[in-house]
């Protein structure tokens, strides 16, 4: 049986869901939700095949991973709605705005590699998400970068849990035959 709390997991994509409101998915014409809750998918896969970690904590963080990066919302109203640890391993999930660009995911993954290993299983499933058709605005740069930035993940976190790091790596391959396409 999976230990798996429907009402937390409701109360998540719900919070998510108003939190992203009217933001559409890049690229597509999809609600943003959309994207946590693939997470959140890529999560569960991932707990299906290797079960060694708190899977409902490790939903919370996919389907809130973006609110504070992309929304208004404070890590006070996720602490109140979810806790402490929740609020700390969202906010570790966030890219800081106040950080150069350059330096950002780096940063992140500082804050990441501090938390607990549900933190870094959500970052490497985030990117699988990701690596998949980019938008068709981007330019092939930002596509490139995006693939290194995706082997930054795999390199820095990728011990943290094999199957999630596994994961990341089968679809990093797949993006580079994306990558290939474009040329």
């Amino acid at each position: 049986m999976i230990p798996f709390d429907v009402n937390l997991y409701q109360r998540c994509i719900m919070f998510a869901a108003n939190a992203h409101n009217d933001q559409k998915y890049p690229g597509q014409k999809a609600a943003y939700i959309t994207h946590p809750a693939q997470v959140a998918a890529e999560v569960l896969g991932i707990w299906m095949q290797s079960p060694n970690f708190n899977l409902n904590f490790a939903l919370q963080l996919a389907l809130l991973h973006d609110v504070l990066e992309d929304t208004p919302t404070t890590i006070q109203e996720i602490e109140t709605e979810f806790g402490e640890i929740v609020a700390l391993g969202v906010d570790a999930l966030s890219k800081k705005s106040d950080i150069p660009s350059p330096l950002r995911m780096a940063h992140s993954l500082d804050r990441i590699l501090k938390q607990h290993d549900e933190v870094a299983i959500v970052k490497m499933c985030d990117r699988v998400c990701n690596l998949n058709q980019p938008p068709n605005h981007w330019p092939k740069s930002k596509v490139l970068g995006y693939l290194a930035e995706a082997h930054e993940i795999h390199q820095q976190l990728g011990a943290r849990h094999d199957t999630a790091a596994q994961r990341l790596e089968v679809q990093m391959e797949y993006y580079k035959k994306i990558i290939q396409s474009l040329q």
